[in-house]
């Protein structure tokens, strides 16, 4: 009977056996939605991306590693990169010298003999550093076509060759244990943008969670200096399982930059 007065009383708000089955029915509207909320709230999942941006210079020695985490209540749904090569650029350089010397010996020395004699020789004395003691040189001298010895005896006495009689000559020494230095200075800075190269050679590893694995070619660059689009969206989804800390790895062989995008998408279940 009540369901039928509810049919035929929809109109007349001055009804009041319309007013009450009218508030019985939207309550029982309401507690109906209110269940069925309740149950999707107790077993929802949310679907999220996250995304990670990047802009940063690799080189032959120093790879570029991403960091991302799966967490506990996720399930990756899908992991894809999108990766470009750009010129690496620096803000400043070093600018040019204005010039600069050296100091030092010059490697050599120059003797010259007049003695008439039956034999002579000539005694330089060299200061070692690198053995921390004075020695004797051996050398030679030449009269005509005869070239004659004068040699070290070890303990400092030289032993002359004695021969015909001497004419002028000269004895060039040269002396390679010496140094050069240079005073101190500085060098100041040109501020400006001066790009160099791209990424080449360019290759990526992936971490799950016990080290990076054998290497993904992502291929070579056009040129040197040419922007390229390395990789775009590509899927590497089935590259990690499971949640925890993950990495991806990029190398390059050469000086460059990478322009980074990588989303991750994952379904997540709420947590009381």
């Amino acid at each position: 009977m009540s369901y039928y007065l509810e049919d035929q009383y929809k109109a007349d708000p001055s009804n009041p056996i319309q007013q009450s089955l009218s508030i019985r029915r939207n309550f029982k509207m309401l507690f109906e939605k209110l269940n069925n909320t309740m149950a999707v709230v107790n077993n929802l999942v949310i679907r999220n991306n996250m995304v990670y941006t990047y802009i940063e210079s690799v080189d032959d020695t120093n790879p570029f590693v991403i960091d991302f985490l799966i967490p506990s209540n996720a399930v990756l749904v899908s992991a894809k990169l999108s990766l470009k090569g750009i010129p690496f650029r620096a803000y400043s350089k070093a600018a040019s010298s204005g010039g600069g010397s050296t100091s030092g010996s010059g490697g050599g020395t120059s003797l010259t003999s007049g003695i008439n004699g039956r034999g002579h020789v000539h005694q330089i004395t060299i200061n070692d550093e690198s053995i921390g003691a004075n020695y004797y040189a051996v050398y030679v001298y030449q009269s005509g076509a005869t070239r004659y010895l004068a040699a070290d005896s070890g303990q400092g006495q030289i032993r002359p060759y004695i021969g015909p009689e001497s004419q002028d000559h000269t004895h060039n020494v040269s002396i390679s244990n010496h140094t050069h230095s240079t005073p101190n200075h500085t060098h100041d800075l040109t501020f400006g943008i001066y790009e160099s190269t791209t990424p080449n050679e360019v290759k990526g590893f992936y971490d799950n969670g016990s080290g990076f694995g054998t290497e993904d070619s992502y291929g070579n660059a056009p040129d040197t200096t040419t922007p390229w689009d390395i990789k775009s969206e590509y899927n590497i989804t089935d590259k990690f399982s499971g949640t925890g800390w993950k990495r991806i790895k990029l190398e390059s062989s050469r000086l460059g930059k990478f322009n980074i995008l990588l989303i991750i998408e994952l379904d997540i279940t709420p947590t009381a």
